[in-house]
């Protein structure tokens, strides 16, 4: 008997026996919070989805990860550390001071070049967005727009959390 049921996925079907109970399929963390969300009201729904009130960014408990440093010395470090890397990649790419030392290769010179285009790009599209972002919210953008370029995510973020 045990080898006419085989073994894996469907073996008690070939050999004809069938369960007369369904057993339901497992529910992944994300749809049992689906259909929690489904249950309860808009303003519980908001808690359990996590997503934002609709007056504002929520009280301080609400706010999570980094929107929680905005403000703080620890935040300014942050922004401070990417703009200084920043200028670091683009000394190293465009200088010939490095490589002149002997420090990094022309290779090495010519792929930072590359990479700090590439990083160039980005942070324009963040100031970009962050500009877009506060002129959206009824602000002036020229001030988020330049701390996107200057500190990339950081400032859009930033922009983003703002009330």
């Amino acid at each position: 008997m045990a080898a006419a049921l085989g073994s894996g996925v469907g073996g008690w079907h070939r050999a004809g026996l069938q369960s007369s109970r369904r057993t339901p399929a497992p529910r992944t963390p994300a749809q049992r919070t689906h259909q929690l969300a489904r249950r309860r009201s808009p303003a519980d729904r908001r808690r359990v989805t996590g997503m934002a009130s609709p007056r504002g960014q929520g009280t301080e408990e609400q706010r999570s990860g980094v929107a929680r440093l905005i403000g703080t010395p620890v935040y300014t470090v942050l922004e401070v550390g990417e703009l200084l890397v920043v200028l670091m990649l683009l000394d190293a790419a465009f200088s010939g001071d490095w490589s002149r030392i002997g420090a990094i290769s022309k290779d090495t010179e010519l792929a930072l070049q590359k990479v700090s285009a590439i990083v160039l790009i980005g942070h324009l599209g963040t100031g970009a967005a962050a500009g877009w972002l506060a002129s959206q919210k009824g602000r002036a953008p020229l001030l988020p727009a330049v701390k996107g370029f200057l500190f990339g995510a950081l400032g859009l973020y930033e922009e983003q959390n703002s009330q």
